[in-house]
């Protein structure tokens, strides 16, 4: 998968296969058993209103099967700790508060540092408008917006990976403005950008450059069981940028399959653009979310390079329902009807995704430099289906099954010796398919 653009350290170096800073494995140990001894002590049942004080976290460990054809076809079984999280927020009269730690593993190697995930304080004048300021994801996309506890699929879509997940953050120190209606919603941020290429300086930026993100949705049709959505958000983060990219993956970060991705630039960017408009529809137990989005680099030169990709999925809840929360325009935790817990068979989700991206054609196809020395060139599309058992609403076990589809991919290809795209490669466009089965566990207060 693709990390990118200026201002926060990436969550994961890919080609290292671990991220950079990482601490011992003790300070994620600690923290995981933090959080399996707070969930149970200090989970709350929801009341409505703020609490002054209240423990919040999450638990998302993955698996996955797949065969690895550079080495001899063997079958693999990694597992990773994706998420570890413990946080505390809090509200007193019209300010709210949010403080949340991360921790999780990297594939064979040691457990991540243990790192701020949100940091945030927000003030309210009216039910109407709300202000915020720290650490805290900006407003882009559908899914991205959605928390990683209530999206259908183990992963996000390959496009939003591609051009906000990794690239812009999401998660970056900005100030942000919501302003909400009974069937609208406003949101606004100025952000510090973020930066794909280590040291300020080293190639790259001498500063953090800042950007500019808005996101506007409305929903025609809103009730207690239905909803029609209709959205769109664009971000602006000016340069001097020196390194930034997107990039492939294969929807499932557990799975150290080859992954591409585009090479570093070599040229200072000016000007990152990203934009896309979204879709989503309810009704009881159906389900659907459709959005198309894309991106442009400019070069100080006055070049530039443009990319894009789009997702649609559909989905069917048995014994319960997905929910739509107005005040985040995504979705809300899914409704258990009969939980696991008191007795009941819990719910069921099938969920089915198509996702693909596009970066371009090369200039030349025999040689391992695409288009305008960006390292970005290729397609790439996904196919996932997905069953999700909701114990209860706060409990559910994941299984998907991928389908990954490269065609003339240029880009890093993790595990294999030298960089395509670089001089020193050998290598030209990679075309091929692979299957990914992978699985979930997952738990959250």
């Amino acid at each position: 998968m693709l990390r990118g653009a200026a201002g926060t350290a990436p969550r994961r170096n890919k080609v290292a296969g671990r991220r950079p800073g990482t601490s011992p494995v003790r300070g994620a140990l600690a923290l995981v058993l933090g959080c399996a001894l707070a969930g149970p002590a200090f989970a709350q049942p929801e009341e409505p209103g703020p609490r002054p004080f209240a423990f919040t976290g999450r638990f998302h460990w993955d698996a996955a099967v797949y065969r690895r054809r550079e080495n001899g076809d063997a079958l693999e079984t990694p597992t990773l700790l994706r998420r570890a999280r413990l946080g505390v927020r809090g509200a007193a009269k019209r300010f709210s508060w949010l403080f949340v730690v991360d921790a999780d593993a990297d594939r064979g190697g040691p457990a991540r540092a243990v790192a701020i995930e949100d940091a945030a304080v927000f003030y309210s004048p009216s039910d109407r408008v709300r202000l915020g300021v720290g650490r805290m994801k900006i407003p882009v996309t559908f899914e991205e917006s959605a928390s990683s506890n209530d999206i259908p699929l183990i992963e996000r879509a390959l496009p939003v990976d591609a051009f906000t997940d990794g690239m812009l953050g999401p998660r970056v120190t900005n100030a942000q403005l919501w302003i909400y209606g009974r069937n609208h919603l406003v949101e606004a941020a100025v952000h510090l950008a973020r930066e794909a290429g280590g040291a300020p300086g080293a190639g790259g930026a001498g500063g953090k450059a800042v950007g500019v993100t808005g996101r506007a949705v409305f929903a025609p049709v809103l009730t207690g069981t239905s909803a029609v959505h209709l959205g769109g958000w664009a971000d602006r983060a000016g340069g001097p940028v020196g390194e930034a990219r997107w990039g492939y993956g294969s929807e499932l970060d557990v799975a150290d399959v080859p992954v591409l991705r585009g090479v570093r630039p070599d040229r200072r960017l000016q000007e990152l653009v990203h934009g896309g408009l979204e879709a989503a529809w309810l009704d009881g137990p159906l389900w659907a979310q459709a959005e198309v989005m894309g991106g442009r680099f400019r070069h100080s030169d006055g070049s530039a390079h443009s990319a894009g990709g789009w997702y649609a999925q559909v989905g069917y809840v048995a014994g319960g329902a997905r929910r739509y929360d107005m005040r985040e325009g995504t979705w809300s935790p899914a409704a258990v009807v009969d939980a696991a817990t008191a007795g009941g068979a819990g719910a069921v989700e099938v969920a089915l995704r198509y996702s693909t991206v596009d970066f371009g054609k090369p200039v030349n196809p025999t040689v391992a430099r695409p288009a305008g020395d960006t390292g970005h060139a290729g397609r790439q599309s996904n196919v996932t289906a997905g069953v999700n058992w909701y114990l209860t609403g706060r409990s559910r076990l994941m299984f998907n099954a991928i389908h990954v589809d490269l065609d003339g991919a240029f880009g890093h290809r993790r595990g294999l010796g030298p960089a395509d795209g670089v001089a020193v490669s050998t290598a030209g466009p990679i075309t091929g398919a692979f299957v990914i089965y992978g699985m979930r566990w997952q738990y959250n207060w």
